[in-house]
């Protein structure tokens, strides 16, 4: 199936520009290292393949993933797939959170029965 390029040069730049902007984004906030994945994107200049690559390898059900591969229209794939990119992005945000929030209430709890300890073996 052969993608429907459907955008001016200005409204393309302008897509690849977010599309870019938001995988970086959300690339940041996974764990582990992803500066060479980082730097593949900002190299890629075909709108297309970013797109099917961002959609092939992002964390979504299945049938989201299909539905935004299958769509031969470029500029619904990629608005598609910025508008889904901007909500994983901040599903991960809170998940962060969380994980903080719990990592320092744990931490407060181990230290409190640390010192407890500590105290008992004083007296």
């Amino acid at each position: 199936m052969d993608d429907v390029h459907d955008l001016d040069k200005t409204t393309e730049a302008a897509l690849l520009t977010s599309l870019k902007t938001i995988a970086k984004q959300v690339l940041q906030i996974l764990p582990g290292n992803t500066d060479s994945i980082q730097e593949m994107v900002d190299a890629i200049e075909d709108i297309s393949l970013l797109s099917h690559l961002a959609a092939a390898n992002d964390e979504i059900a299945i049938e989201q993933r299909q539905k935004i591969l299958e769509t031969v229209a470029i500029r619904e794939r990629v608005t598609q797939l910025i508008d889904m990119l901007h909500k994983f992005k901040e599903n991960l945000l809170v998940q962060q959170d969380i994980n903080q929030k719990l990592s320092s209430k744990i931490g407060q709890i181990q230290r409190d029965h640390i010192l407890r300890e500590q105290l008992k073996t004083i007296k």
